[in-house]
């Protein structure tokens, strides 16, 4: 069975993250690294929040407090430090939940994709399913239902759910991000999540990311106030 972990960074996240450390554990992930970007002011601890997850060696925590616009930084150097330790490394946020829609689990789903260095998965992005305040006694993919269109444009002039994520796997030399979070700058070998090199496509019977854009409108205002943990 591949060595598969997930890497993200966090701030201001603690009332959903055992949340996103339990559905990763759900899918096989051999452990989740999580870089703490909370800051002195927040009135957050992460790292007592997940503690039980750290002394039972599923979650690692990077320090990464008080640190502005460290996102890509991040993902850069948790590959370098980790490239060698996994077979692939996933790169996501939070707010983001991988759905195996055909795969038993996180090993099945990439076993047929060695030939890559890069699997990209697309977004199905959900809104706020008309939810003013954030209800955090249900789970997330309970409280959200409905995603938005396939084919609205919100910010750019391109679908969001032409966004991607990416899996990476282990052991290349020089992979960086500087433009964007989504995929590495490095040229890789890719595919998408159906193993066809180089296309994106968002069809729901794929692995998908269900990603809880805005959560409830409380909950978008927090992520708003965090926006100097993000690159873009």
């Amino acid at each position: 069975m591949s060595k598969i972990a997930v890497i993200c960074i966090a701030r201001l996240e603690g009332k959903y993250i055992r949340e996103f450390i339990e559905h990763y554990k759900s899918l096989g992930f051999s452990n989740v690294i999580v870089c703490d970007n909370d800051h002195d002011n927040d009135g957050e601890d992460l790292a007592s929040i997940i503690q039980d997850y750290v002394d039972d060696g599923f979650v690692i925590i990077e320090d990464y407090h008080n640190k502005v616009k460290a996102q890509m930084r991040c993902y850069t150097e948790m590959y370098a430090k980790y490239k060698n330790d996994y077979d692939w490394l996933f790169f996501c946020d939070v707010d983001e939940y991988l759905e195996l829609v055909n795969h038993k689990s996180v090993s099945d789903f990439l076993a047929d994709k060695e030939d890559f260095q890069c699997v990209m998965v697309n977004w199905l992005c959900y809104g706020d399913n008309d939810q003013i305040y954030a209800d955090y006694s249900k789970p997330i993919q309970e409280r959200f239902t409905t995603p938005l269109p396939i084919d609205l444009k919100v910010q750019y002039n391109f679908p969001e759910n032409m966004h991607i994520k990416s899996f990476i796997k282990g052991g290349i030399d020089g992979v960086l991000f500087y433009s964007n979070p989504h995929n590495s700058n490095t040229n890789l070998k890719c595919c998408n999540a159906s193993g066809m090199q180089d296309i994106l496509d968002s069809n729901k019977k794929m692995p998908v990311f269900f990603l809880y854009v805005s959560h409830a409108v409380e909950r978008f205002i927090t992520s708003v106030s965090n926006i100097n943990s993000w690159d873009g």
